[in-house]
This record gives C-alpha cells, sequence and structure tokens, in this order.
C-alpha cells in the first residue's frame, strides 16, 4: 500500500479512538441517568467494537513496522498495554483508598488476574493482539507451503480467514474447558479485531468497507435493530447483537471519518484524545467521581445531555493534558503510559 494512504489511516484511526474515548465516559455518564436509557444502550451497542477495531487496525500496523521477531514485538506491545495495566490497577486503589491498611488488596489481585474486571479491556488487547501474531505466522505457514496462495486476492483471504478461525478456535476450546473471563473476552471482540487486521491487509475489503452502498445498508442494519438490544441483558444473543451493530457501526463511522479534514478544530481535539485514549479510559471515573461534576442537574433532558457532553469533553481534555504532562517523564511515561522513548 502506498505510504500515503497509511498515514492517512493513523489521521483517521486517532479521530476515532478519540470519538471512541468521549463515548466511553458519556456512556458511562448516562448509564446512571434511566431517563436516557436509549442513549446509553445506543451507545454500548458499539463504542467497545469500535475500540477494538481500531486496536486491530494498529496492531496490523505496528507488526507492519517492526524490525525485529514476532517475540521482540509481543514484549513491546506487552510494554504498550499490559505494564500500564498492572501499575494503574494497583496504584489506583492506593490514591482512591483513605488508609493504605484498608485496601483489600485481596480483591485487587483477584480482579486483576481472575476475573478481568480492573480495566477488563487492556488484557483482552493484549490477548487478541497474541492472537494476531499466531495468525501471522500460520497464515506465513500456509503460504510458504502453496506460493500460489500469496499472488491470489482471493485465495489469500482464504488463507487469512482460515487462520483466524484455527486461532480463534483454540480460545473458544480453552474458554470451554476453564470457563476463564479473560478468553470469554477475548472470544466476545474477536470479530471486530479481525475485520479490522482483514480490512488493513486486504485493498478490497478495505474498498468494501468504504463503498456507498455498503455504508447505506449497515446504517439500515442498525437502525432496525437497535431496539432490540439492551446491553443490561446478559446473553449470547445480547452479544452477537452488539458485535453486528458494532461492526455497522464502524463502517458507517469509517466513511464519516474519511470526509472529515484533519485540520478542523473538532477532528485536531479529537484525534489529541485519541493519542492518550488509554489515560481516558483508565482515569475518566475517578476524575469525575472526584470532582463531584456529575452532582450538577437540570430539569431539561436536552440541558441536562448538553451538561453530560460538555463533562466528558472536560474529563477527555484533562485526561489527554495529564498524560502529555506524564510522557515527559522517561520512567513515568513508560511505567503509566506504556510509551517507551526514542
Amino acid at each position: 500500500m502506498a505510504e500515503g494512504r497509511r498515514v492517512g489511516r493513523i489521521a483517521y484511526i486517532d479521530i476515532l479512538k478519540g470519538a471512541a474515548a468521549f463515548l466511553v465516559v458519556l456512556g458511562h455518564i448516562v448509564a446512571y441517568d434511566a431517563d436516557f436509557h436509549r442513549l446509553y444502550n445506543i451507545i454500548y451497542s458499539f463504542h467497545m467494537p469500535l475500540f477494538m477495531f481500531l486496536s486491530g487496525c494498529t496492531a496490523e500496523l505496528s507488526y507492519r513496522g517492526k524490525t525485529g521477531t514476532e517475540a521482540g514485538y509481543l514484549k513491546k506491545r506487552f510494554v504498550n498495554v499490559m505494564v500500564p495495566y498492572f501499575a494503574w490497577a494497583f496504584l489506583l486503589p492506593i490514591i482512591s483508598a483513605e488508609s493504605f491498611v484498608r485496601i483489600n488488596w485481596r480483591s485487587v489481585v483477584v480482579k486483576t488476574f481472575v476475573t478481568n474486571r480492573m480495566f477488563w479491556f487492556l488484557p483482552t488487547l493484549y490477548g487478541l493482539i497474541v492472537l494476531y501474531v499466531c495468525y501471522r505466522r500460520l497464515g506465513d505457514w500456509f503460504r510458504k507451503r502453496k506460493e500460489c496462495l500469496a499472488k491470489n486476492r482471493k485465495a489469500a483471504l482464504f488463507v487469512d480467514s482460515i487462520s483466524c478461525m484455527a486461532v480463534v478456535g483454540v480460545v473458544v476450546v480453552l474458554m470451554l474447558l476453564t470457563g476463564y473471563q479473560l478468553f470469554r473476552d477475548i472470544v466476545a471482540f474477536a470479530i471486530p479485531f479481525f475485520a479490522a487486521v482483514m480490512y488493513m491487509e486486504h485493498e478490497w475489503v478495505h474498498e468494501l468497507f468504504h463503498k456507498q452502498v455498503s455504508v447505506i445498508a449497515a446504517l439500515v442494519i442498525y437502525v432496525l435493530l437497535i431496539g432490540r438490544f439492551d446491553f443490561d441483558k446478559v446473553s449470547v444473543e445480547t452479544s452477537l447483537l452488539r458485535m453486528l451493530l458494532g461492526m455497522c457501526a464502524v463502517v458507517v463511522l469509517l466513511y464519516i471519518s474519511d470526509k472529515l479534514r484533519p485540520d478542523r478544530l473538532a477532528a485536531r481535539g479529537l484525534s489529541f484524545w485519541g493519542r492518550y485514549s488509554l489515560l481516558i479510559y483508565i482515569l475518566h471515573v475517578q476524575i469525575m467521581r472526584g470532582s463531584g461534576i456529575l452532582k450538577i442537574d437540570f430539569q431539561s433532558k436536552v440541558c441536562t445531555l448538553l451538561l453530560f457532553c460538555a463533562i466528558s469533553c472536560l474529563v477527555c481534555f484533562i485526561s489527554s493534558v495529564l498524560a502529555l504532562v506524564l510522557e515527559r517523564i522517561p520512567v513515568v511515561r513508560t511505567v503509566l503510559l506504556g510509551k517507551r522513548g526514542n
């Protein structure tokens, strides 16, 4: 693919990451207000599938730009994802607790290592990255045995699809055998993650996502099915419907973001949040609780929603500025943000 295309993709990936981060904050705010239950369902129908899709895009881009081995790549991504995960998982209870001795460390350890409920999306993301490397190795193995598969684009997609199903199938088996929550989360978000991989690797899949007819079809399907989605009803049907709605929303949002001018103020703001979305995901709940800004209320639904949006923007801005400051301190940049120095 042309270098210009690759740079362009990074630009609108950052914009969508910022939008996803904003929606995570807004979603957590409206979750506490029954008057906005419909909006809550709309947000939760696609904001995490969107995040995992974008993560699949960045996984492909970072793997494509790697200079070492797969082991080196996994080590680098471990620093990017899991080091901040462990650091914040044990740091936030200390910051939030009134007394160090009152911290329930057993609960912290269980949430971090067993139930995957402490920033669950980060271990899930790293698990998907490990699967991605296995998928690449398996696909390369197939191509070396049959060189003709690498030259035919339909055959190449077939090989990639088989490789994808094989590595995800292993995790499905592990999930069924162990019931481990992390395996469940990985399987749940394998569809948007690997859809992004196909989107980045195969030109015709990329073009299919951006065809006007695809966008219209995705929008129609989303409108027809969103009324049946209720995030609070935990079931396999809800999970599958969420993935379908999420992918429809991804197609529409990719089309919209592709039409945005990156130099516009809104796009630049979203891109700024996107670059520091990790800290927004981790700290937004603590920032909202600590500031007490959610105690403000209006009688009008419109005014209340505008307030919620303003609060979400403020929280994203505060988190991003904090990340901007922290990344200037070398050790802190690595431990808390997962960013290594040049």
